[in-house]
């Protein structure tokens, strides 16, 4: 039986707002004989199949004191490690999470310690690249895997010298949370939300960071909004902004909890301003039935497959784009409805499972 190791200096649980974390924990609870350990900072889940092996990582707000602690907290994972070592004699999987310096330092440890040739390193990019100057990060990983294509090749156009092995396949989401609701049940989720059943609702779901977009989308709503009473954009996951009329911030919302926005939603509006890797949050709402506009930025035009699943936005960082498709696909939608829809076998989480389940087997051959 392989050992497949996760290591992550986030914790690893299902109860928190959403990321790949949850995407990991689920792993772990559905594929009880994938992952033998996670090592990772204490979580308020229970792994039941999975041990799971608490780190207390330390930082410090002071630069030279944490160069000290950083090296005492990779120290953590290695003797984790080594303990698991010590019961086997067969080579182990371990697999970091997008955390450089981790992937970096355990390598150095173990190979100062003579029993790298011991450990298989998987390395999950969730973002669009490794920011690192040179190749030193490629070195240490057996194998890197990436989210899409185009990540990919943004890094070997690069970087020609890429020495590990590549493999890619997209995130996928829960289905059975994350799909299309009737008519009649989009009025019931609107009326035990408490929002009007005639409005056309819009959407803002992500993180509060500038790169994310929703000052570009809220200075185009201004304009937008003149001469449509019937529209209400719903904003999840920042703080309040201006008072802007047509405009309800809902705050932070737990991922479990989210699939009757995405349902009641016409419109999806992702205006990140950055690379990103996959995002879950507008693959939830692709599966939901969502009307997506979405920021022309790699790796978007691959994940919305050129245009087929949604429409891009060029220029994205000017409000005027935004407002040229908003209208655009407001008057269209009242004559066509949404003319795009996710075929219901794409970017599934049971697909995703099954590719990591084959990604783990495989190093080992």
């Amino acid at each position: 039986m392989n050992i497949n190791i996760l290591l992550s200096t986030i914790p690893i649980s299902t109860k928190t707002i959403g990321s790949w974390n949850i995407m990991y924990a689920k792993l772990a609870k559905e594929k009880p004989k994938l992952l033998s350990h996670i090592i990772a900072p204490k979580s308020d889940d229970d792994f039941i199949n999975t041990e799971y092996l608490p780190v207390n990582l330390l930082y410090s707000k002071y630069f030279s004191i944490n160069k000290y602690l950083y090296n005492h907290n990779y120290l953590k994972y290695y003797n984790r490690i080594k303990k698991i070592l010590n019961s086997t004699n067969e080579v182990i999987i371990v697999n970091i999470i997008d955390d450089v310096k981790l992937l970096i330092n355990l390598h150095l440890i173990l190979v100062r310690n003579g029993i790298r040739n011991r450990v298989r390193i998987i390395f999950h990019l969730h973002g669009y690249d490794i920011y690192l100057q040179g190749n030193k990060a490629y070195d240490c990983m057996d194998t890197l895997l990436v989210l899409t294509m185009a990540a990919y090749r943004f890094q070997i156009n690069k970087r020609s010298d890429i020495s590990c092995k590549v493999k890619q396949f997209y995130n996928g989401v829960d289905q059975n949370k994350f799909h299309i609701a009737t008519t009649k049940k989009q009025q019931e989720i609107k009326n035990s939300l408490g929002l009007e059943e005639d409005k056309v609702y819009y959407l803002w779901l992500s993180q509060d960071r500038k790169k994310k977009g929703l000052h570009i989308i809220l200075e185009a709503w201004k304009v937008f909004i003149e001469d449509k009473s019937n529209v209400e954009l719903l904003i999840i996951g920042t703080k309040k902004y201006d008072e802007i009329d047509q405009v309800t911030y809902l705050g932070k919302i737990a991922n479990e909890l989210l699939p009757p926005y995405y349902q009641i939603s016409t419109f999806y509006l992702f205006p990140t301003l950055f690379h990103e890797g996959h995002p879950l949050a507008l693959t939830e709402a692709l599966k939901s039935g969502c009307y997506c506009l979405v920021s022309d930025i790699e790796p978007l035009p691959e994940i919305m497959k050129y245009g087929e699943y949604g429409v891009m936005v060029d220029f994205p960082n000017n409000p005027s784009s935004w407002l040229k498709v908003m209208n655009k696909t407001y008057v269209s939608y009242n004559y066509e409805g949404n003319p795009f829809m996710l075929p219901s076998e794409v970017y599934n989480f049971d697909t995703w499972m099954c590719n990591m389940e084959r990604v783990m087997e495989e190093e080992l051959i």
